[in-house]
């Protein structure tokens, strides 16, 4: 599976970035010993069925359902890999490092939709 996550590719090869390519999200998804740092950005096929199925429960992906666009979270960007890598992962055994704003490098709190699926 192709790496999507541009900004923290370059940052991992010690590339200085300008601020406004930054990510507004970055989160650490772990299950076992397999991980993925990913970003808020929208959610792209293929999307795998069971996280698909919860957030249709809680509307249209991409939908505005007032806190966030439904799957435009880090949280669901990286379970996404995770579970379609392997298919036996339930949504409820992954869990998460803390969520960060690498343009202020501050820890920020999980949207409800994320508390909602993940919790």
């Amino acid at each position: 599976m192709v790496v999507r996550c541009k900004s923290i590719r370059k940052l991992n090869n010690n590339k200085r970035i300008h601020i406004k390519d930054l990510p507004a999200t970055i989160i650490c998804a772990i299950h076992n010993k397999n991980y993925r740092i990913d970003e808020s950005r929208k959610l792209v096929e293929p999307i795998a069925d069971k996280l698909k199925a919860e957030l249709l429960k809680i509307g249209p992906i991409g939908f505005n359902n007032g806190i966030n666009p439904i799957g435009n979270c880090a949280e669901n960007n990286s379970a996404n890999y995770l579970m379609l890598k392997k298919r036996s992962i339930k949504l409820k055994d992954i869990t998460f490092s803390k969520a960060y704003r690498p343009r202020t490098a501050q820890k920020i709190k999980r949207c409800n939709n994320c508390k909602i699926l993940f919790d």
